[in-house]
C-alpha cells in the first residue's frame, strides 16, 4: 500500500471533507432555490414548513433566506461540537503510527461505515421524495458540518508539522548520549 506522511494524511482527509461539504453545501442551496429556477415560482413543490416561514417572513425569497441560515447555523454548530472533534481524534489516532504510514490509516472502518450511512441517507431522502426545501436545510447543514472539519484538519496539519519540525530542531540541537557518556553504578 502507498506510503504517505501524517502531514498528507490530514490534508487529504481535509481536503475529501471540503470537497463534499461544498458539493453538499451547492446542492442544498439549489434544492432550497428549486421553486425559483423556472420563470414562475411554483409553491406545490415545498413543504408547509417552507410556505409557514414565507407567511412570517413576508415572502418566498426571505423564507429561502432563512432556511440558507438556518441550514447553516445547524451545520456550524454540529461542525464545532461534532465534527472538529471527529477531526482531532483522528489526528490522535494517526499520530500513533509510524510516520510515513499506509494510506489506508486514513479512516477507521467506523468513519466508513458513517460515510456509508451518510450516503444511504441522502438515496433514502431521494427516494422518498422528501420536499427541496427540507432536503435542502439537510445537505447545506451536513455540507456546513464538513467545511467546519476541513478547517480543523488544516489547521491540524499547521500545528502538527510546526511542532514536528519544532521538535525535531530541538533534538538535533540536544547532544546525542551514548552509552559510554551515561554513569554506571561502578
Amino acid at each position: 500500500m502507498l506510503q504517505v506522511s501524517h502531514r498528507m494524511l490530514y490534508r487529504i482527509s481535509g481536503i475529501v471533507w471540503a470537497l463534499i461539504g461544498f458539493l453538499l453545501l451547492k446542492a442544498g442551496i439549489n434544492y432550497v432555490m428549486q421553486g425559483w429556477q423556472g420563470t414562475y415560482f411554483s409553491a406545490s413543490v415545498y413543504s408547509s414548513f417552507f410556505l409557514w416561514l414565507s407567511q412570517i417572513f413576508g415572502s418566498y425569497d426571505n423564507a429561502s433566506i432563512v432556511c440558507i441560515f438556518l441550514g447553516i447555523t445547524v451545520g456550524t454548530f454540529k461542525g464545532r461540537l461534532v465534527m472538529q472533534k471527529v477531526a482531532i481524534a483522528s489526528q490522535m489516532r494517526i499520530s500513533k503510527f509510524d510516520n510515513p504510514t499506509s494510506l489506508k490509516n486514513i479512516y477507521t472502518m467506523k468513519t466508513y461505515v458513517i460515510i456509508l450511512c451518510m450516503m444511504s441517507l441522502g438515496k433514502i431522502m431521494t427516494f422518498l421524495e422528501v420536499r427541496p426545501d427540507i432536503r435542502g436545510l439537510v445537505d447545506i447543514a451536513v455540507g456546513t458540518a464538513l467545511l467546519q472539519g476541513a478547517v480543523q484538519y488544516f489547521r491540524l496539519d499547521d500545528i502538527t508539522c510546526d511542532n514536528e519540525t519544532h521538535v525535531s530542531s530541538q533534538e538535533s540541537d540536544k547532544p546525542v548520549l551514548q552509552e559510554r557518556d551515561v554513569p554506571s553504578d561502578e
